[in-house]
């Protein structure tokens, strides 16, 4: 009973006064106090307290301090419903209240939380952005931060949903390989990085781009045979099978250009055959 007088004592404070980050992590004392269920109650109170679109910005800027704090000691169940209830403001089209969840979630790098249904559409939109920005003019200066958009899209949530996957390769591909006049130095540092964590499958996709129309036209110009060739040597780490390396094999030693390489019916075969490894690694 004491504790829960505390608790409503502490979030009228949270509402009324300024805190420091000295204050919160004085603060921070009083979470260790609490029991589970305290704690996970805590959160949810807080989490009501930062989507309301009556809250004043103090009041966001102090719950911006102390939600670390409290992040850390809520337990798995309670993180996923945070996720749910940021689903649901999506689904009900809830927008303000949507942006104000989605950055609850990024204070405490919890968008892992979110459902992959909507993490699926996240990337979707933040893929088209990249793209959009690298096909555009002026892309070297564009391209940077949807590049870092989309970084930390997949920093937090770790894996990428199946439904999305192939997308995410190609696009990731397509911007890597440049557009053939020179690269965006700032933006190929983190498509070089996110390219470096493909899985298996997903390196297959790369080794397999050369099929895809827009990446075969880009192997018409020599600074994006280049990179492509420098992706084969960066995929050839992650790849056991047999099979996939006699195709690097392959398109490490074919002299013709490589934007032909889709139309030679040896390489249609082991691309086919490729396609059965893709979706068995699922």
């Amino acid at each position: 009973m004491e504790q829960t007088i505390e608790i409503q004592k502490f979030l009228r404070n949270v509402k009324k006064n300024s805190i420091s980050d000295s204050d919160a992590k004085q603060i921070a004392a009083f979470f260790l106090e609490l029991n589970q269920e305290q704690t996970n109650n805590l959160a949810s109170g807080l989490f009501g307290i930062y989507t309301r679109l009556d809250t004043t910005p103090q009041t966001r800027q102090n719950l911006h301090r102390l939600i670390p704090y409290l992040w850390d000691r809520v337990d798995e169940s309670a993180r996923q419903q945070f996720g749910v209830k940021y689903g649901r403001f999506v689904a009900n089209n809830d927008q303000a209240e949507a942006r104000l969840a989605l950055e609850f979630l990024e204070i405490v790098s919890g968008k892992s939380y979110i459902p992959e249904t909507l993490l699926s559409a996240e990337i979707d939109t933040a893929v088209d952005n990249l793209l959009n920005a690298h096909r555009g003019w002026d892309n070297f200066y564009n391209e940077p931060p949807f590049a870092k958009a989309l970084e930390t899209l997949i920093n937090d949530r770790g894996q990428v949903p199946l439904q999305i996957r192939q997308k995410y390769v190609l696009g990731l591909v397509e911007v890597f390989l440049s557009n053939g006049n020179g690269m965006s130095t700032s933006a190929e540092s983190i498509y070089r990085a996110l390219i470096e964590r493909f899985n298996t499958t997903q390196a297959v996709m790369a080794i397999l781009s050369f099929n895809d129309i827009k990446i075969a036209s880009k192997l018409q110009q020599p600074l994006c045979q280049r990179q492509y060739r420098e992706l084969i040597q960066m995929m050839k780490i992650k790849v056991s099978a047999p099979a996939v390396k006699e195709l690097i094999h392959e398109i490490e030693n074919y002299k013709g250009p490589l934007h032909k390489l889709k139309e030679q019916s040896e390489f249609k075969r082991k691309v086919d055959n490729m396609r059965k490894i893709i979706w068995e690694g699922k």
